[in-house]
């Protein structure tokens, strides 16, 4: 009752018969909204419903542990990162009667991850930009062009670099891939 994890007891048919308050809390809902309604209206969307179904079926086939990370969308647009894990709950001849689901929401420790990583690759693009020290304007805009695209999961991009007479004047430059995405007519 007082873990910080999500916990969900569902049935053989994935109805949840048992959610901790951390679960009603999660959703923004009552108990008696979280039991009443399906999956597919409690605020979250993605693919989550098949895996928990998966997981939940082997569970019950194999007396399986079961653990997967797993990333799913609030309907209020939130990004949840965790493990969930998934365990028989047997009664007393043995007989799988229900299988619970924890998960533990990582999402602050996965944003602090990529946020690491992102870091990573701005300090790498800025040491190898100060190898450069030979390369010619050309080939230091397009290594610019090609790093930001990397660094901000871009498909394509362009630089501007404003005349000495201020930012109405300049030179546009497109990445390599800009008349692959965009109308070339735009």
């Amino acid at each position: 009752e007082n873990s910080p994890d999500l916990f969900i007891r569902r049935d053989r048919n994935l109805n949840p018969v048992y959610v901790n308050p951390v679960v009603v809390k999660y959703l923004g809902r009552d108990p008696e909204q979280v039991f009443s309604d399906t999956d597919r209206n409690i605020r979250i969307t993605g693919d989550y419903i098949e895996r928990i179904s998966r997981n939940v079926d082997r569970v019950f086939r194999e007396r399986a542990v079961v653990r997967e990370n797993m990333a799913f969308t609030l309907c209020n647009g939130e990004r949840v990162y965790g493990e969930a894990s998934f365990w028989p709950e047997s009664d007393t001849e043995g007989n799988v009667r229900f299988a619970m689901v924890q998960f533990r929401d990582r999402t602050d420790q996965s944003r602090a991850e990529e946020k690491n990583k992102l870091n990573e690759k701005k300090l790498d693009a800025l040491y190898r930009l100060t190898c450069m020290e030979n390369a010619t304007e050309q080939e230091v805009l397009h290594f610019v062009m090609d790093s930001l695209i990397q660094i901000t999961s871009s498909k394509s991009g362009f630089l501007f670099i404003p005349d000495e007479g201020g930012m109405d004047r300049g030179r546009l430059l497109w990445s390599p891939d800009h008349y692959e995405t965009l109308d070339p007519a735009y």
